[in-house]
């Protein structure tokens, strides 16, 4: 598919392929051949084809607009030479003869107009008849408008009697100020809607222009008139572009939108490199190109997803500063920017390669991104797993107001990674991989993230510590003796926006599950603790040991009848770091975390705010998430219970 406008440059700009359709003077002709590596066509003669992009076709009908105006008013003033030459015939016909040709110069000399018809009175004087009278008349009615002369004297009686009838202000060029004739009102009609058409045009033309260059086009199929030979012959033995093939094209929808606001989440994607600058390239391979081609995949499969984008670049002609690249994405108010880029090492090593991507760990939400687009395209490629970077040093990462990530999806100093890049095949996996980590970080799963037995002095307060760093909200279900122990703790819970729930007031399950009423005693007194020392009336609660459990068997069943009755909601899990168990390190509890969670869209994690090595990994913990979105528990979730 190609978007594209083809000029023939050698015949004055005429316009041969619009929308991907061959226009009358652009139809193919034989020995038609295009370039696919440089984007240069050529017709059967060798003359080059210009592309010209849409928005350049916009600003060349205006100037053709204002062209024509111009040619338009330039016609009138000069009284418009078919009517000219329709009286010289006219007058040929008469009879002219060289004595008359020699009286009309002298003529015009005297009247002091390039374009006069006062010959048609001389020749009339030197051989007036009634063919050279017809001839007069004829010419008068062709010529029949506002700037008419006059030359149908009435008797025809010679070029001094015209004069002297036209009077000194209209033999000095005053007289195109005359009305028409009636005998003229046809043509002079004409000339009227002539005029207000180019108004009109002119008028549209400049709308179109204020309105930002906004383009719509719609794509359409590039003819099939070159074969595999043809291209060879242009492209060379290696070209690359033979093995990625033809590369959808995907228009920008908004061109320039200063301070644009989206119905859709925007992305600007970032094709880095370009023009002049090629970046790392080898061989034939260049990465310039390579970023072209998998941006272009991406915004494809992006707006397939109901997403809005807009490539910095669209060919491999255009070359963008790193300060233009950031400006167009905070002019766009763009709400991710994504920069596409290709490695290499200093030497050429087959055994250094993978994907590696980059963020600015002091944007927000930067590192997540870099997380989601990093794992989607490992995961889709297989790649190896060179991880993610924090960096202070890429301007298009630091610079930008939004998230942002640069990924490397390939070293093109290895052999084996090259040789893939270049496939469409590859190439498609990279932008699908991409594409799903995008769409993810706008669409993330849920997770719960709730610890229980707190609170303690250090290790609650660790992690409240981490929490406040990385903006996530938590639920914590309390023990009142803890609580009695650590108010200012409890009160940080509730005050830092965490929810706060029951889990009991003492933690012995033989006397907690002796029966029903022991239970609901146990949980009245951690209910008024939790209220005095911070003031929430909470509805939440957790048995101890999960509703159920090998102590409440016998009273389970009756516990929670009536303390659902009392309006308050308990909840389970459904994932768990297994913190409880004696002896776990930090990377156990990571694993067990990551391995319960098995995808689900909605998860309870439970974890434990009293043990050391949770706090210890709790950092790694939260990045090992990037598909989640953190949030607290409350009355109103639909509870995961056993």
């Amino acid at each position: 598919m190609f978007r594209i406008y083809l000029r023939d440059m050698a015949q004055g700009g005429v316009l041969l392929w619009k929308y991907g359709e061959p226009t009358e003077q652009g139809k193919p002709e034989e020995g038609y051949t295009m370039d696919k590596r440089n984007g240069r066509e050529r017709n059967a003669g060798g003359v080059e084809l210009i592309r010209i992009r849409p928005h350049d076709m916009e600003l060349d009908m205006q100037r053709r607009c204002v062209e024509k105006n111009r040619a338009g008013r330039n016609h009138t003033e000069n009284r418009a030479d078919r009517y000219t030459t329709g009286a010289r015939e006219e007058g040929n016909r008469a009879g002219r003869n060289d004595a008359e040709n020699r009286v009309r110069r002298d003529h015009t000399e005297n009247r002091g107009e390039r374009y006069t018809t006062g010959a048609r009175g001389e020749g009339n004087r030197a051989g007036r008849n009634d063919a050279e009278n017809r001839a007069g008349r004829d010419h008068t009615e062709n010529c029949g408008d506002r700037y008419t002369t006059g030359t149908r004297a009435e008797g025809n009686r010679a070029g001094r009697n015209h004069t002297g009838n036209r009077g000194g202000r209209n033999h000095t060029g005053y007289n195109r100020m005359e009305k028409a004739r009636p005998g003229n009102r046809r043509t002079g009609k004409r000339r009227w809607i002539r005029k207000r058409m180019t108004m009109a045009a002119t008028v549209v033309c400049t709308i179109l222009l204020g309105l930002g260059g906004i383009h719509l086009v719609k794509a359409g199929e590039f003819p099939d008139t070159l074969g595999t030979e043809e291209t060879e012959e242009i492209g060379g033995e290696n070209c690359p572009q033979e093995i990625l093939g033809p590369v959808p094209m995907v228009p920008n929808e908004v061109l320039e939108r200063e301070g644009a606001e989206h119905e859709k989440t925007f992305i600007v994607i970032d094709p880095g490199h370009g023009g002049t600058d090629t970046g790392c390239s080898r061989g034939e391979v260049m990465e310039s190109e390579v970023n072209m081609q998998i941006a272009n995949r991406l915004a494809g499969k992006l707006q397939g997803m109901g997403f809005e984008t807009l490539l910095l670049r669209e060919d491999d002609m255009t070359e963008l500063s790193l300060e233009q690249r950031v400006e167009r994405a905070e002019l766009e108010n763009a709400d991710i920017f994504v920069s596409i880029h290709q490695n290499a090492y200093d030497e050429d090593v087959d055994d250094i390669k993978g994907i590696e991507t980059w963020y600015y760990g002091g944007s927000e939400g930067s590192r997540r991104l870099a997380e989601l687009v990093h794992l989607g395209a490992v995961g889709e490629t297989g790649a190896m797993d060179r991880g993610i970077q924090d960096t202070k040093d890429l301007y298009v990462l630091k610079n930008t107001s939004m998230p942002a990530c640069l990924i490397e999806t390939a070293f093109l100093s290895s052999r084996s990674d090259r040789g893939r890049i270049v496939t469409g095949e590859y190439q498609d996996q990279v932008a699908e991989g991409i594409a799903q980590g995008i769409y993810t970080y706008f669409n993330p799963k849920t997770m719960y993230l709730t610890f229980d037995d707190g609170p303690s002095a250090e290790n609650t307060t660790a992690v409240l510590d981490i929490l406040k760093e990385r903006n996530i909200k938590a639920t914590f279900f309390v023990v009142g003796e803890n609580v009695r122990r650590h108010p200012d703790v409890a009160k940080r819970i509730v005050e830092e926006g965490h929810a706060i729930g029951i889990h009991c007031n003492n933690h012995d399950y033989r006397k907690l599950y002796q029966s029903a009423d022991s239970y609901l005693e146990d949980f009245q007194k951690a209910y008024d603790t939790v209220y005095e020392v911070t003031g929430v009336e909470t509805k939440l609660f957790r048995f101890p040991g999960g509703s159920v459990n090998a102590y409440n068997k016998a009273v389970g069943t009756e516990i929670i009848r009536r303390m659902t009755e009392k309006g308050y909601v308990y909840f389970d899990w459904n994932a768990s770091l297994e913190d409880a168990v004696n002896k776990s390190t930090p990377e156990a509890l990571i694993q067990n975390a990551v391995s319960s969670t098995l995808g689900r869209k909605k998860v309870v994690m439970l974890a434990h705010d009293v043990i050391y090595n949770t706090t210890q990994c709790l950092e790694e913990l939260l990045d090992s998430f990037p598909e989640y979105e953190m949030k607290p528990l409350s009355a109103e979730v639909e509870p995961i219970q056993f």
